[in-house]
């Protein structure tokens, strides 16, 4: 038998913080990579979670996981779609980008690409990995003036 503990996490929640949101911070693994270890191994079910979890924060770290930009939407639109997420219901979906440069310089036109990509399917939201890394930047705080 499998313990539910997201049960546990919800009613705490509910009782402690009633309007709280129950979030989750998660590897952005899809179904077939790595032979299924972000189920196999990390316990990462997204139909179980999905009853119990308010917000999906998929951590789509494109350069620290060897990607190309545009894989963060590419990957944002496939987790909308498995989960069947649209923009007015629960559950959300509010991606964390890459800002932080390393590997590498995350450039202006990139951070921009990823804000956007991570705004698509039905993600109703995007945070920064780090807002240090954007705060730093000038170039990177206007274009999440533009993008937000």
């Amino acid at each position: 038998m499998i313990y539910d503990w997201t049960n546990d996490f919800r009613s705490i929640l509910k009782e402690v913080r009633p309007g709280a949101l129950l979030g989750l911070y998660h590897c952005p693994w899809n179904d077939q990579e790595f032979e299924g270890a972000r189920e196999r191994i990390l316990g990462l079910d997204y139909d179980l979670l999905k009853e119990t979890v308010d917000v999906f924060s998929p951590m789509v770290y494109h350069a620290r996981m060897g990607r190309e930009p545009e894989w963060v939407e590419e990957n944002i639109r496939w987790f909308c779609s498995k989960l069947t997420i649209g923009k007015n219901n629960y559950p959300k979906v509010w991606p964390i980008v890459q800002a932080h440069n390393d590997p590498g310089i995350i450039s202006r036109e990139e951070f921009e690409q990823v804000l956007r990509g991570g705004l698509a399917g039905g993600s109703t939201g995007v945070m920064m990995f780090t807002t240090y890394a954007v705060a730093e930047d000038d170039n990177k705080i206007a274009v999440m003036k533009k993008v937000y």
